[in-house]
């Protein structure tokens, strides 16, 4: 009886199809809306919101660490009396590479969903009317800052509420690119500068794995250093460096993505306690000084050095 009340709601109300997805936020570099897994909310049911942006070719934003430079986009929503909302949940992004910076973001079409719930309190038949402001960030050969207000009134029917099939798959996207725990135990460990992430697995090898990236979240790594992989027995380790003059810290919490041979994308969270080494021994002074007095003597003696050498003697 309530799934034919709920049918009964949604077919005199054949403008709530399209209630799913805001008006648009447009620029010439992205487009914006906000959008809802659900064609109708029911009363003390969660469901999901996000953010959609649409970038142009060569225009990408950015995760919740941008990296060297950037700012993650910002949402916020006005929600009825009653409701709640989880944080943005953040897929896995890519690296972006900006001279001797490397940044952290996505490009192409990107959703940031976060769930609400809708209050018990609420009675089919009324309105459940979400307000969102989000700020965001689009970058190429410069960074343009972008904002929008946004609108979904969506009507209230008896559970269960009806999926909007449309945009389902958009939050399928999201969810199948959001970190899940490691299912390999991770370690991490630096000696001076030079360290590395290693996950424990028999499955990890160079014929399972094609790519994989780091990407910190909460600790500071030199993020333009490249991530070389390698593969043990029964692991894969990914090489990271340390900034000048900066310690290792104490944990490694970040996202570790990998790439299969069939080229799809898989992310995990770790977060690994770090293991400090010693570093390698620091050459003596009588050592280094006399390399440096081989190096000079080696300089003087090449020949494009003889005519400076004859000219110093005249």
């Amino acid at each position: 009886m309530r799934r034919l009340a709920a049918l009964l709601v949604m077919l005199l109300l054949p403008a709530a199809a399209g209630a799913t997805e805001s008006a648009p936020v447009r620029s010439p570099r992205a487009v914006a809306t906000l959008v809802a897994d659900q064609t109708a909310v029911a009363p003390g049911e969660p469901f999901r919101v996000g953010l959609r942006l649409r970038l142009a070719p060569g225009w990408h934003t950015y995760w919740r660490n941008p990296g060297d430079a950037g700012a993650a986009p910002e949402i916020a929503l006005t929600l009825p009396e009653g409701a709640t909302q989880g944080p943005v949940q953040w897929p896995a992004p890519e690296r972006k590479p900006f001279g001797p910076l490397m940044n952290f973001g996505y490009g192409g079409e990107v959703l940031l969903p976060l769930a609400v719930t809708v209050p018990a309190t609420v009675a089919p038949g009324q309105r459940f009317r979400i307000e969102a402001e989000a700020s965001w960030l689009v970058c190429e050969a410069v960074c343009i800052p972008e904002e929008g207000r946004f609108t979904l009134d969506l009507p209230v029917v008896a559970p269960p509420a009806p999926v909007d099939g449309t945009l389902a798959p958009l939050f399928a996207r999201a969810a199948a690119a959001l970190p899940r725990p490691s299912p390999w135990p991770a370690t991490a460990a630096f000696a001076g500068r030079e360290g590395r992430i290693t996950l424990a697995g028999p499955e990890l090898t160079a014929a399972t794995v094609r790519e994989a990236a780091f990407f910190p979240d909460g600790a500071e790594i030199d993020n333009a250093a490249p991530q070389a992989v390698t593969f043990g027995d029964g692991t894969l380790s990914l090489s990271l460096r340390l900034p000048e003059n900066a310690a290792a810290p104490a944990r490694l919490p970040g996202v570790v993505v990998l790439t299969d041979a069939t080229g799809l994308r898989t992310a995990y969270d770790v977060a690994p306690a770090v293991t400090v080494l010693p570093a390698g021994p620091a050459l003596p002074l009588w050592q280094a000084l006399l390399w440096g007095l081989l190096g000079g003597l080696i300089l003087n003696l090449m020949p494009c050095v003889f005519p400076v050498l004859a000219m110093k003697a005249a």
